[in-house]
């Protein structure tokens, strides 16, 4: 499932947020393995495929049961020290056949190579994986099968003048900003629901 979120990271950060308390508290760590991936935007280029494979693979592996952790131990000795994207992504594949795992993958439209990592996520599905991908609109989700379920989320014109007006609140220019209520209601309007 993806959701495609017109309001900016604060939207997305907040249903990931909830849905990994709500994994994560439901059940042992036994039964399933609760792994994300928040991207940021100041950190596009070094979040490579393979870093994320990475970092979502050794979550897993904090994770894992007395019964998956050689498992895990060999295929870290056969990937060695410089793995390859593909390598990362079959081993992840079969612990997803071993092992209960949700993904929640956050601003997915953050990361460089958006189109290879849900290739590779589609493999993960059809081995049992369930995901989540939030995400401003963009259109290798678009073309993806992982984008059959879409939830749209639209920030109102309240929440959107509450917002900026704190960002000036917050700024160095607050003082200087005498007709802040007309410049807050024309970023608004410009906004256009993000």
């Amino acid at each position: 499932m993806s959701s495609t979120s017109q309001s900016g990271s604060q939207a997305s950060d907040f249903i990931s947020s909830n849905v990994i308390e709500h994994l994560s508290r439901g059940t042992s760590s036994h039964q399933v393995c609760v792994v994300s991936f928040f991207a940021d935007h100041l950190r596009r280029k070094e979040q490579t495929e393979t870093l994320v494979l990475k970092a979502m693979l050794r979550q897993v592996v904090e994770q894992a049961s007395q019964e998956l952790l050689p498992f895990l131990l060999q295929r870290r000795d056969d990937l060695g020290q410089c793995p390859k994207p593909a390598d990362v992504g079959l081993v992840f594949t079969a612990v997803c056949r071993r092992k209960k795992i949700f993904l929640i993958f956050d601003a997915a439209d953050e990361v460089e190579n958006l189109k290879r990592l849900l290739i590779r996520f589609e493999a993960f599905v059809k081995a049992g994986c369930h995901i989540l991908i939030t995400s401003r609109d963009h259109p290798d989700l678009r073309t993806s099968s992982l984008s059959q379920k879409q939830i749209q989320i639209v920030a109102s014109i309240d929440d959107l003048q509450a917002y900026v007006q704190s960002r000036f609140q917050e700024s160095d220019f607050d003082d200087q900003l005498g007709t802040r209520h007309s410049i807050v209601d024309a970023v608004v309007s410009r906004a256009d629901g993000l």
